[in-house]
């Protein structure tokens, strides 16, 4: 276990805990078997989140696994909105039938779908109250700088405000 005495050890140790879990923990908890019965995963169809829904499956059965993306609303003078091409319902139905394809390329079956529409990270925190998730699992997304400074990130506003406890991951690094 890292030291907490203020030493270099100690400061990486604490540095790396991520939504009450130190890295060191994260995967001890994935190996001996801690189950949880309902796990949100917020994804993106990026790898890192396709990344945490097959940690999420480590964590809990399949079939308590549940995979959300949240989409940011339409705003109302974009011009697919104005001429009624686009909308948020037709939106959400593309979006969901990409994800389908994406986790039954991957193997990835039995698990909850859902696609919402809202601010992600709120969204994300309302929607594991709502099914009485015990764990969010969620990727990072490293933005830096300004701009993590002026919006956030989601990831972030997922630790700040959810009631369940929250597992932050990094895309694993590939052996060379």
């Amino acid at each position: 276990m890292g030291r907490c005495d203020g030493s270099r050890d100690s400061a990486r140790s604490l540095r790396v805990s991520v939504g009450g879990i130190p890295r060191f923990q994260q995967e001890a908890i994935v190996s001996e078997g801690w189950r949880v019965d309902r796990v949100v995963v917020p994804v993106d169809l990026s790898d890192l989140s396709m990344y945490a829904v097959e940690t999420a499956l480590k964590l809990a059965p399949a079939s308590g696994v549940h995979v959300v993306t949240v989409l940011e609303p339409l705003s109302a003078i974009e011009p697919g909105v104005i001429y009624g091409t686009i909308n948020d319902a037709d939106r959400a139905a593309r979006v969901r039938a990409t994800l389908e394809r994406t986790l039954e390329e991957r193997g990835i079956r039995g698990v909850h779908l859902d696609v919402r529409t809202g601010p992600p990270g709120v969204t994300i925190c309302d929607y594991a109250e709502e099914i009485s998730a015990g764990l969010i699992v969620v990727p990072s997304h490293g933005r830096t700088g300004l701009r993590r400074l002026l919006i956030g990130s989601v990831a972030e506003v997922i630790v700040r405000h959810a009631t369940v406890p929250v597992l932050v991951l990094r895309l694993p690094k590939t052996e060379t």
